[in-house]
């Protein structure tokens, strides 16, 4: 574990999602941001929409600076919403992780970078008693490879404590964080290990001090790892992942438990006769619920892909849902008891890449309409994730 070697500096922004409240916040990132937005720049800024239980649009807002902006995480907690992502505008050397501060309107309150002279990132964001901890990638100073990279602010934004994790001789990247039952932080992502990439997981204190890491994956094929739970004495890192005992299936929904010292226990591939991939998740009681995409499905291109997975790494249901195009999701939280995800849809909408938005609902609702060209898509589907209807 290596202390990094970041500092602070105003200016930067970005978004996804959160829960626990009557709106939920949709964050996007870059297939379903503007090249040229609101405040007349012509470059990739971020977008951040709130919306109303059944959908409806409370606020749509756009932030960056003349350089690009990428979305990574955002949480909500006691009026305050809170973004992470990257940045090339940020003045501290290469690309800087950010941090933006808004209030319940979608109004900035400050805006803040953080890294090195080389490229760092922002991924993941979470909440924590006394400020937010947010999961990148840094090149720290006078290493040759990037690091998995944590670090923490207080509600102002100063930085309390920094943290980098990794071999000297591999390149690592951080993509998840969750906190854990001793309210420290499981971290996921993936490390390159000869030609192939395998799952990454670091377990820290809530100080960020190294408890332990963990690696797994294919023998022949990179394995990606997007997110992370702690469930009872047990670990499971989830992403994307390539079953060498069954190489027809391609690439798999992969999950990768660990007992509570890191030692790998087992390794689980949930998908069908194409490439799914798992992006985010949610835990359902023992079960864990991941967002992704899918090939295997007759609609074209790639499809969203929802599917539920038992502690054992059996599948409790899986869900496929899409158009003639790409239909991907990112991002899944729970709000009220269903599932609200976020992603991209090139099936329907204006045009190219449009943001998606879906709620898992057990009763339904009707799509909003407000007759702009730019409307996010809304479908309908039960508890189970079963089409109820379809837009229109």
């Amino acid at each position: 574990q290596n202390d990094a070697e970041n500092g602070t500096e105003d200016d930067a922004e970005n978004g996804t999602e959160d829960d626990s409240d009557d709106d939920a916040e949709h964050g996007t990132e870059d297939d379903s941001q503007h090249d040229h937005n609101e405040d007349g720049h012509n470059d990739t800024d971020l977008m951040l929409e709130r919306r109303t239980t059944s959908g409806g649009i409370v606020w749509r807002k756009f932030y960056g600076d003349t350089g690009n902006e990428v979305a990574g995480g955002v949480v909500y907690l006691n009026g305050d919403i809170y973004l992470c992502g990257t940045t090339n505008a940020g003045g501290l050397g290469g690309t800087d992780a950010m941090v933006v501060r808004l209030d319940s309107q979608g109004n900035e309150v400050w805006t803040k970078t953080f890294g090195g002279s080389g490229n760092d990132t922002g991924e993941k964001i979470v909440a924590v008693s006394d400020g937010y901890v947010i999961v990148g990638t840094t090149l720290v100073s006078g290493r040759a490879f990037s690091d998995m990279f944590l670090f923490k602010i207080d509600a102002d934004g100063k930085q309390v404590w920094a943290k980098s994790y990794g071999d000297v001789n591999k390149p690592e990247t951080g993509h998840g964080v969750r906190l854990t039952s001793d309210n420290g932080f499981i971290l996921s992502g993936d490390v390159l290990n000869g030609t192939n990439y395998d799952f990454f997981a670091v377990r820290t204190d809530n100080t960020g001090t190294q408890k332990w890491t963990a690696t797994g994956g294919s023998t022949s094929l990179d394995d990606r790892a997007y997110d992370g739970y702690q469930l009872g004495d047990s670990y499971y890192i989830i992403g994307t992942g390539y079953n060498d005992a069954a190489p027809s299936t391609l690439y798999d929904v992969a999950l990768l438990k660990l007992d509570s010292s890191g030692k790998v226990l087992n390794k689980y591939y949930v998908g069908g006769a194409g490439n799914e991939a798992g992006y985010s998740a949610v835990l359902a009681g023992s079960n864990i619920v991941v967002v992704g995409s899918t090939t295997s499905s007759t609609a074209g291109g790639r499809d969203l892909y929802l599917v539920s997975i038992k502690g054992d790494g059996t599948k409790a249901w899986s869900k496929i849902i899409g158009g003639a195009q790409d239909d991907i999701g990112y991002g899944i939280a729970s709000v009220g008891g269903d599932y609200v995800i976020a992603g991209s849809t090139k099936s329907w909408g204006a045009g190219g890449s449009d943001v998606y938005t879906l709620r898992v609902n057990s009763s339904g609702y009707g799509p909003e309409e407000d007759g702009r060209a730019d409307l996010l898509l809304h479908r309908l589907f039960d508890s189970l994730g079963n089409l109820l209807q379809v837009p229109h």
